[in-house]
């Protein structure tokens, strides 16, 4: 992974009228920072530096991934960073950190000291979230009620990146060769079942609670793997009918009236 320092670039307009992305603090300044991937994400020079913790960031994240040191669910709430102390790029490595294609994530907790992250002694080793949140709607949704105690008036989006269901056979998949070899039978049939089990208990959830819920995912006509380049091509194949139809339109209907609020 690139460093933030290496995706960021002073720009050389002046900035009187601009505020922080991360922070909200107005820059009266001409050396805000810009991302030379999007050139839209304006930093301050404080939080442009990449040892930025997760405190500081503007809007509440919610940030999954599994503790394999002592076995343990952990859900990275911004909301309590300041008791953590851990670093942006460390929990998003973690998170990222899925099993078979990238190596498990070592992290320690630390303090800044004129501007750097100085890590304590002792870490922890995390693997992707996706183990067991892979659909992330029921972390939102518990975060809710623990955080903010009262689960009402509130609007829950969820896009999904595709799904695809195996056909089964009584006969011909039992047996290690069959779960394992079988175009990632057993991964996939994992994820299903994950799936399935955060839709049916998050929308049992927000009917119960008066909360505003739209989900939106689409089935995949044939197994392909996590990090298959031939996605992309084939979602393109795909989009130019699913623009076009019904659950597409409801999903913009739902974000023009619930998500899209419009200019403060």
């Amino acid at each position: 992974m690139s460093s933030l320092c290496t995706l960021l670039t002073p720009c050389s307009q002046v900035s009187r009228r601009i505020r922080c992305q991360n922070c909200g603090n107005q820059m009266n300044q001409v050396s805000w920072k810009q991302c030379l991937i999007c050139k839209t994400f304006n930093l301050c020079d404080e939080c442009a530096l990449p040892d930025i913790e997760l405190e500081s960031a503007a809007i509440v994240l919610l940030i999954a991934a599994y503790n394999t040191t002592i076995s343990s669910i952990t859900m990275f709430n911004t909301s309590y960073a300041k008791h953590w102390h851990y670093r942006i790029a460390d929990v998003l490595k973690a998170t990222m950190a899925a099993p078979t294609y990238f190596p498990p994530h070592k992290m320690h907790t630390g303090i800044i000291e004129n501007g750097h992250f100085v890590p304590n002694k002792h870490h922890k080793i995390y693997i992707d979230g996706g183990v067991f949140a892979n659909d992330p709607e029921l972390i939102a949704i518990w975060a809710i009620r623990m955080q903010w105690k009262k689960m009402i008036n509130y609007h829950l989006l969820s896009i999904g990146t595709g799904h695809y269901v195996d056909d089964l056979s009584a006969t011909n998949e039992g047996g290690y060769l069959g779960w394992i070899f079988n175009k990632g039978l057993l991964v996939n049939t994992l994820m299903e079942a994950t799936r399935s089990f955060t839709e049916i208990i998050t929308n049992d959830l927000t009917k119960s609670n008066n909360i505003k819920r739209m989900k939106f995912n689409f089935r995949i006509k044939k197994s392909m793997e996590l990090d298959d380049p031939n996605f992309i091509y084939e979602f393109d194949k795909e989009w130019k009918f699913l623009k076009n139809g019904e659950d597409f339109q409801t999903l913009m209907n739902f974000y023009d009236k619930y998500i899209d609020m419009g200019p403060n």
